[in-house]
């Protein structure tokens, strides 16, 4: 039995040497593949960028299998500067850069051999860069905990932002967005930064770039509010109707902060139009942050006069 589960161990360790051995020389032989190499274009002062620069350029390497799996997954290579006023001038505020030129540029993020670039040369465009202020947006997908509410959507703590670049790309821009937010069993309110989208990063620049944005979160709450006044509007309020009983009790729902401060002057209830039954519900609006859950009595009696 003894010898058996040797000769078992012996098997096992074989195989794995023998893989260990495989992958060291898959992994020292020499390869071709494709890095992806961050762009970023510096204009000259007081410019912008107005052409389309890649936001990557595809480098096309002959290296060991090692190094470049190493590029492509884990120390994937810094971003190129790209300074503008260094290229090539092909008249006013106009740039390019050829092929040796952006393979000696890349040489100092790519520690491999490079043989082709996608794109192989740059044409930059530079000039006065079009301003304009948008609001901002703040997408979110924020699910609470049991007994808690949401009791507003995400504030910022800006309500614009600055955009500048190409004027064809800024004219048509309405409005901003942060990234969305993303957040489960939230609890308890919070001030969290979060980052201003940079989609448009080649022809668009955003400030601020980070933004603190205030979650208001508050334990779930009922209130009523009793002696709400019932008001005849429209065409009820013509017909010289009464209204039969003329106050209402009103239970509203919502954040234990918000409620707490709600009294009969934010609620208002009224009645448009006279039924044929002569029974009707009250609207009931609220200048605050909360929801209606039910009125008592549920239906009034409108008499004409």
């Amino acid at each position: 039995m003894a010898a058996r589960r040797f000769t078992i161990l012996n098997i096992t360790g074989s195989v794995l040497l023998a893989m260990t051995l495989w992958l060291y020389v898959s992994l020292t032989r020499t390869y071709e593949g494709d890095v992806l190499v961050p762009v970023i274009a510096i204009p000259p002062p007081g410019q912008t960028v107005l052409s389309n620069v890649p936001k990557f350029i595809t480098v096309h390497v002959r290296t060991s299998g090692l190094n470049l799996v190493n590029m492509t997954y884990y120390n994937k290579p810094q971003a190129c500067t790209l300074l503008v006023p260094r290229m090539q001038s092909l008249g006013p505020d106009q740039y390019a850069m050829n092929n040796a030129e952006l393979l000696r540029t890349l040489s100092d993020v790519v520690p491999s051999r490079m043989l082709s670039t996608i794109p192989s040369e740059l044409t930059v465009r530079t000039g006065t860069p079009e301003i304009a202020k948008v609001p901002l947006t703040v997408p979110y997908a924020i699910s609470v905990r049991p007994g808690f509410i949401l009791a507003s959507p995400p504030t910022p703590d800006v309500k614009m932002v600055t955009i500048r670049g190409m004027k064809s790309v800024v004219e048509n821009i309405k409005q901003w967005s942060t990234r969305k937010v993303f957040m489960d069993d939230a609890h308890e309110a919070a001030v969290i930064e979060v980052p201003v989208l940079d989609s448009l990063a080649s022809s668009v620049d955003v400030s601020p770039k980070l933004i603190k944005v205030r979650l208001d979160i508050q334990r779930l709450a009922d209130q009523q509010i009793v002696d709400v006044p019932i008001k005849l509007v429209g065409a009820a309020a013509q017909a010289g109707a009464a209204v039969r009983p003329s106050h209402i009790t009103v239970t509203v729902r919502g954040g234990v902060e918000n409620i707490a401060t709600l009294s009969r002057d934010d609620l208002t209830a009224e009645i448009e139009q006279i039924p044929t039954s002569g029974y009707t519900t009250p609207k009931v609006r609220l200048s605050k942050n909360a929801r209606v859950v039910s009125v008592t009595p549920r239906l009034v009696h409108v008499l004409r006069k």
